[in-house]
């Protein structure tokens, strides 16, 4: 009974600091991560589907001139099996009506890659590598410890291509060019915060720029070959065209 009692004052003391180095969402998200990685039923299945699904529709709509198919942290791990599934519904996926451009940002995907059962993972990387219909982005960034910095999603994670290779495109990104000096310093010791500043607003102009790259009018793939031409030509107050010609599925 006492050790229960001293147990659970333990839990008490260490949950406020638990929640703030996310060491329990971590926790709570890795098996069902390991399972889809792995390829065996998981939490992940479903919603995997529909959102494939919802591409699919997306695409065949023709409503939008690009669709960005974006994944952050975790999320890289997701956004390409759900990519290579709506390629697998929809062979023709990014051959007709809209471009397709999947968008990883701070990617865990390799994470999840290198393991030797995760061989699901490595076929979906194998896919999007060789197949010209969909471009791939995968945004990474040297302050951000929780993503794979200078790392390359394919080879890296064994993944050998024969023939051409057409994915993908490597953008490397300075998170502190997005912020001022108080907000930097500000932020600068929480980790996950500064892994979250992928999706979040820019305090200044900077090369990348969430919002102006899945709301702007600028196709993804151009952005990242010449990030500091392209954000040159926006002037300090950009004005863009209707957004509706941009039609992002954030995962």
């Amino acid at each position: 009974m006492a050790t229960a009692v001293v147990w659970a004052a333990l839990f008490a003391l260490l949950r406020p600091l638990s929640d703030r180095s996310v060491l329990l969402r971590v926790a709570n998200g890795w098996p069902i991560m390991r399972d889809f990685a792995r390829g065996r039923p998981s939490g992940y299945d479903r919603p995997v589907e529909a959102f494939a699904e919802r591409l699919v529709a997306a695409a065949r709509g023709g409503e939008a001139d690009e669709i960005l198919v974006i994944g952050h942290s975790a999320g890289g791990l997701t956004a390409p099996i759900v990519t290579t599934r709506a390629l697998q519904i929809d062979p023709d996926l990014g051959r007709h009506g809209p471009r397709v451009t999947l968008v990883t940002v701070g990617s865990l995907l390799p994470a999840f890659a290198l393991h030797p059962a995760a061989e699901r993972m490595r076929v979906a990387v194998r896919r999007l590598a060789i197949d010209p219909a969909v471009r791939w982005v995968d945004c990474q960034a040297r302050k951000d410890i929780m993503n794979f910095w200078d790392f390359d999603p394919v080879g890296g994670v064994g993944v050998e291509i024969s023939g051409a290779r057409t994915n993908p495109i490597v953008w490397p990104v300075r998170l502190r060019d997005m912020l001022t000096d108080a907000a930097y310093d500000r932020v600068r010791g929480s980790q996950f915060r500064m892994h979250y500043q992928y999706v979040m607003a820019n305090d200044r102009r900077a090369p990348y720029d969430y919002f102006m790259l899945v709301c702007g009018p600028v196709p993804a793939t151009e952005w990242a070959a010449e990030p500091d031409a392209v954000v040159k030509r926006f002037g300090e107050r950009a004005v863009y065209p209707a957004v509706d010609m941009h039609t992002a599925q954030a995962l």
